[in-house]
């Protein structure tokens, strides 16, 4: 049953009773539909890229950090740790680099914010290292290449790096969003759906779609936003955007090197590393436990909601 609707940010939600699970499913499941003949207006417009270029980067580089969804919240303090991992891949081999840092507030709430600005800035200082050490032709980011800010003070140093990465001369620098609901093509095109929905559902495999950043101070750097499907794993389109890139050679490039998830598998490979660092922070807690045991204060680092703490004992037996 349909209790109504309900504005957020992203649009109108539905909200539907889901006592009866197969009719919940079968109304959500009618809401889908195509988007006409969107693949012929790409073909009028001429912004559907086949994709045929052979080239690939003689030097390549990724970059990625991983951190918990949440801090850990204890009686005593909160805690979080922020991985970051790094390759950089040439003819002589592939070279990785894993770094963690422990994020610490005492008698205090740690900040979400603060944690995701501090991963974003680390990212960026070793973007930079990587550019300034080694020969790469081609560098991959999670995320936006000039991030959004938060309320955090560290953004304001997270976006001036951004802009010093992508002011630099001889290199092509790809921001890869796993995550994105952006509209920006698609509302050029008059559609009001998403832009990946757009291009998932136009694009063949090995097609893509590209337009001048919606920011203009990024379109007036060069810079690009692109939609592309990949030649194996998932079949939704990947959402990119490329600073000081030919559009043609590298989405040729994205297409071919992706892996199960149809991400380009450096992406892949970073986010694998970073993840399993991060997931450390369960034992940093731990530890932690077991330090404060030996002065009896170990009713400070149990975890602030009680339930919590029994679920994870009842894990541990």
């Amino acid at each position: 049953m349909i209790l109504g609707t309900a504005g957020c940010m992203a649009g109108l939600v539905r909200i539907i009773e889901a006592n009866d699970l197969l009719s919940a499913v079968n109304s959500v499941a009618g809401s889908f539909r195509s988007v006409g003949d969107v693949r012929q207006l790409l073909l009028e417009r001429g912004q559907l890229l086949r994709l045929d270029s052979a080239w690939a980067p003689t030097g390549l580089a990724a970059v990625d950090t991983a951190f918990p969804k949440s801090p850990v919240y204890l009686v005593g303090a909160s805690l979080s740790l922020v991985a970051l991992a790094s390759i950089v891949s040439r003819e002589d081999g592939l070279t990785r680099n894993v770094r963690t840092w422990l994020l610490f507030e005492e008698q205090g709430e740690l900040d979400q914010d603060y944690v995701a600005a501090f991963a974003r800035l680390v990212e960026r200082r070793e973007a930079i290292r990587i550019l300034d050490t080694q020969r790469v032709e081609l560098l991959l980011i999670d995320g936006e290449v000039v991030p959004r800010k938060g309320k955090s003070p560290l953004w304001e140093e997270v976006v001036n790096l951004s802009k010093r990465l992508i002011a630099r001369r001889g290199h092509c620098i790809v921001g890869v969003l796993k995550r994105s609901y952006s509209s920006s093509i698609a509302r050029r095109l008059g559609l009001q759906v998403s832009d990946r929905s757009l291009a998932s559902m136009a694009l063949k495999r090995g097609e893509a779609v590209y337009a001048g950043h919606g920011v203009p101070e990024l379109q007036k750097r060069g810079c690009l936003e692109a939609l592309y499907k990949p030649l194996r794993g998932l079949p939704t389109a990947v959402r990119v955007e490329m600073c000081g890139c030919d559009p043609l050679t590298v989405l040729s490039w994205l297409a071919r090197a992706a892996g199960p998830s149809g991400l380009p598998w450096p992406v892949d490979l970073v986010d694998t590393l970073a993840k399993r660092e991060a997931s450390k922070v369960s034992t940093v807690e731990a530890m932690l436990l077991s330090k404060l045991a030996r002065r009896e204060l170990q009713h400070m680092a149990y975890t602030a909601n009680p339930q919590e703490t029994m679920r994870r004992r009842r894990e541990t037996q």
